[in-house]
Parts: C-alpha cells; sequence; structure tokens
C-alpha cells in the first residue's frame, strides 16, 4: 500500500519521512527554542503525533475494524453513547462525540451537565485515557460492566494498559514511538490525547461511510439552533 508517497517497511513499521532539518534538534549544541526555530519545532510536534497515530493504526488493524462496525451500529440504532475520560483526555473525545450526535447517536459526557443514561438502557461507552489508569473511569467503566453486560465498550488507552483492557470489548492501545520520533514541544500527555482524538474522529467518520452518509446526511444531522457554522441542510436525508 503507498499513502500519499508513504509505504509501510518489512516490519510492518510505517513513519513520515522527516525534513533532514529536523537533525538539528538533536545537537545538543543548538538552541532548539531559538526563534528561528519555532516553524522546525511545530513540525516536529506534528510529525510525531502523526507517527505515533500510523503506529497505533498498524497495531491495532483488527480492533479498528471492530470499533468500526459497533460505532456504526450505534449510529443506525440512535444508541445511548456515553464518553467517559478525565481531563484533556476527555476533552480529546468531545469533538468526536459531537460528530457522533450529527449521525444520531444519543451522546453524553462524563462529569457534563447532561447526565449518563442508566445503564439499564443499554447502549455504548467510548472510555478514553492516556495511562489507562484513571481510576474514576476504570470505576466507571466496572459499574458499566457489571451494572448492563449488554453494554459495549470500545476503549482507548496506553497499551499496556491490562486493567483498562480488561474492561473493554474494543481495545485500541496506543503507542507513542518517542525514541524514533520524539514530540519536542510534548507537555505531559498531549501527544497520547492527540491520538486519541483523530484515531475516534477517523472511525467515526469511517462508520458513517460504511452506512452510506454522503455530505449532506451530515448537514441534516447538524445543529441549526443556536450559534453554528453553515453546515446544516434542510433537505437532507439520512441513510436508514
Amino acid at each position: 500500500m503507498n499513502l500519499y508517497g508513504y509505504q509501510p517497511s518489512s516490519n510492518r513499521r510505517l513513519g513520515f519521512a522527516a525534513p533532514a532539518d529536523f537533525d538539528k534538534l538533536k545537537d545538543s549544541e543548538v538552541d532548539v527554542f531559538a526563534e528561528e526555530h519555532a516553524t522546525l519545532l511545530l513540525m516536529a510536534r506534528v510529525h510525531s503525533v502523526a507517527n505515533s497515530v500510523v503506529q497505533t493504526c498498524i497495531r491495532n488493524a483488527t480492533q479498528l475494524e471492530q470499533a468500526v462496525f459497533q460505532i456504526a451500529n450505534w449510529m443506525r440504532d440512535h444508541s445511548p453513547v456515553r464518553f467517559l475520560g478525565a481531563g484533556r483526555a476527555l476533552l480529546a473525545t468531545t469533538m468526536p462525540g459531537n460528530r457522533l450526535a450529527h449521525a444520531g447517536a444519543q451522546v453524553s459526557f462524563m462529569g457534563g451537565t447532561v447526565p449518563l443514561p442508566n445503564s439499564s438502557i443499554g447502549g455504548g461507552v467510548i472510555a478514553a485515557s492516556a495511562s489507562g489508569q484513571t481510576v474514576p473511569v476504570l470505576e466507571a467503566m466496572r459499574v458499566a460492566r457489571q451494572g448492563n453486560s449488554e453494554i459495549k465498550i470500545i476503549g482507548l488507552a496506553d497499551h499496556k494498559a491490562q486493567e483498562f483492557r480488561a474492561l473493554c470489548d474494543v481495545f485500541i492501545g496506543v503507542h507513542i514511538p518517542r525514541k524514533e520520533y520524539p514530540n519536542p514541544l510534548s507537555a505531559l500527555a498531549d501527544t497520547e490525547e492527540y491520538v486519541i482524538s483523530e484515531l475516534l474522529d477517523g472511525l467515526i467518520v469511517m462508520a458513517g461511510k460504511r452506512l452510506g452518509f454522503d455530505d449532506e446526511a451530515w448537514r441534516r444531522g447538524h445543529e441549526d439552533i443556536g450559534p453554528t457554522g453553515p453546515y446544516s441542510a434542510q433537505h437532507a436525508v439520512l441513510p436508514r
């Protein structure tokens, strides 16, 4: 497979070729935070996040397909879908969650002003934690699992998070190749959080494509009351 000029190598590792100038960032005698390196630093950050998304995709091919299938079912059935997370990891789910609501699912967020639906209603959970060790998220996942075995849980977290993994029906383990593709502008778990957001949004768009969503279908599900962009449509029809 060749996507935009990038090819996977024989060892199943795929990376975007870094500009040679990135080597400047590894020179111990260079002040990488000098004004002239601002653009390069930002490019290196994006480069690191992009490669982390790619590495995570390669290592979760089966799980990603399972997630698309489950998300498409939630869209089709207008199911309640609860987003679980804390701090920036929860924020990383909000844009994908917004899109899932446009696609017909009944979306709610942990800690939001609209309460999470009772487990007896069924539906699904999408849980996100950069570390996979966020206690309130793990506790909520256990409640969902114990309260209704019909609730399907998709989880995204560090690939080493075994307790988190065990609570998921579909677990997508996040891989961050820090040595090969370091992020010079990283603060705490921001690389993981951007990977989670990018993957989730892509999975939701892919699920919509599987159901036959086109531009008009997405517009039909878009809000048209209150402050919003010019994306709603009056006559678009959602796929059935």
